[in-house]
């Protein structure tokens, strides 16, 4: 259903299960990644864009437990730097994994994966990155028992995995190079410490492409390997879960052969601990449809968000799409979230405390992408929001009048920087060079 955007001049703390959030607007923000934190408040992970260098810098925010933010950062470091996961530490910080790209090198140029670690309030601990010479981007981190990291990505078109100790020393990593051309967009721990990854596999030569599977053991040996996919279809895993009964569940989106980008399904793979297929979804209303993650929630069943243009009217307009489904496949309900005129899009979902749900992404005008914001929404069990309020932050043009330190002093050091514009607001920037 349609959700209707209340501007409130004065914002207020919501008591409800369900409240929507927009943070940023000035440069442009998108949020790719969420978390609830050990404080029960949320924590984004994501990318500000662009500055006055045409650079993608990672954008950490904190809120509450009612969406009001507490804080927020820019890491900048002279870099093209994207986010894909964030994930709370077992020290109570924060760590980012993504890629990072020096400026002019393009898509098809050198990147390495880029991990962030931060105290609890954001403050960078360090950073580092891994690879060398070739393409390589983390889209996916778990933390361990041990204290350490693992990250799934790819390595110059080929899945990815590489461990980290709790001070970011490269433990091993493994490159699966003998898997045709494809990519590694999530992992998942067993209960046997095993680790199980999904993707996207070009098996055939063709355009087309089909979801993998890889088993792989606590040091990223191959178990086994599992495609998933005909040849009138083209399909990729974006998301994973270990089901309760020790099977596992693959989110991807389905695309006819032959078909242009704005035609997608839904698909969703059961199989059993061999990999097996139990049963096979598809979900959407024959325009687009798509899902980016999938999580398991607490009675069994899976939540999925994406974006949807099937079920609204406006031409061009994406909403925000939630779909919850049960532990056969069949859809419970569905919901969406968006403004007439504008483009909404879902990366990333969290089953909440309290049973419900947190999401996040991107909101933007159709007509200047540019001026997107975070979007961060909290329902409850069934995807209600039971107030919805907008942080708008004006996007008039700005210049830069100073920098300072956390003490007033000017400054062009590293570390936490307060940038004052002329139209009096302030940006908190963490600068690393």
């Amino acid at each position: 259903m349609k959700k209707l955007l209340i501007l409130l001049i004065i914002p207020f703390l919501s008591f409800g299960q369900g409240w929507e959030y927009n943070y940023g607007g000035i440069n442009g923000q998108g949020g790719f990644s969420v978390c609830q934190t050990s404080n029960g408040g949320y924590v984004v992970g994501g990318e500000a864009w662009p500055d006055k260098y045409g650079l993608n810098d990672i954008y950490l925010l904190k809120t509450d437990i009612n969406g009001v933010e507490e804080w927020s950062y820019i890491y900048e470091d002279g870099f093209q730097e994207r986010c894909a996961k964030i994930i709370q530490s077992l020290d109570g910080g924060y760590v980012i994994c993504g890629q990072q790209r020096s400026l002019g090198s393009g898509s098809g140029g050198f990147s390495d994966v880029l991990f962030i670690k931060t105290d609890s309030n954001g403050l960078l601990e360090w950073t580092q990155t891994y690879g060398g010479d070739g393409y390589q981007f983390g889209f996916d981190v778990l933390s361990l028992a041990d204290g350490g990291y693992l990250v799934v990505g790819e390595n110059d078109n080929k899945p990815y995995l590489l461990k980290i100790d709790s001070v970011g020393t490269e433990l091993w990593s493994t490159t699966y190079s003998q898997m045709a051309s494809s990519s590694a967009n999530s992992v998942k721990q067993t209960v046997f410490g095993n680790y199980i990854i999904t993707g996207w596999v070009n098996s055939n030569g063709s355009n087309e492409t089909d979801i993998f599977i890889i088993k792989a053991d606590s040091l990223g040996n191959i178990m086994w390997v599992q495609n998933y996919g005909d040849n009138t279809t083209s399909e990729g895993g974006l998301g994973i879960e270990v089901s309760n009964d020790g099977g596992y569940v693959v989110c991807a989106n389905k695309k006819p052969a032959g078909e242009g980008d704005s035609t997608y399904d839904i698909f969703v793979v059961k199989t059993d601990i061999d990999g097996n297929v139990l049963w096979e979804q598809t979900y959407g209303n024959g325009d687009k449809d798509i899902a980016r993650e999938i999580k398991k929630t607490n009675d069994g069943g899976y939540i999925l968000v994406g974006d949807t243009r099937s079920f609204i009217q406006t031409d061009n307009d994406d909403d925000i799409y939630l779909l919850k489904i049960n532990s056969i496949g069949e859809e419970e309900w569905s919901v969406f979230y968006g403004t007439e005129f504008e483009d909404e899009s879902g990366y990333d979902v969290q089953q909440t405390n309290d049973g419900g749900y947190v999401l996040c992404g991107i909101a933007g005008w159709i007509d200047n992408i540019n001026q997107s914001e975070v979007s961060l929404i909290k329902t409850d069990e069934f995807g209600n929001i039971t107030s919805t309020n907008i942080i708008e932050t004006p996007t008039i043009k700005k210049n830069l009048i100073t920098t300072v330190d956390i003490l007033g002093r000017e400054t062009t050091n590293n570390g936490l920087q307060l940038h004052i514009y002329d139209d009096g607001t302030v940006e908190k920037k963490y600068v690393i060079k």
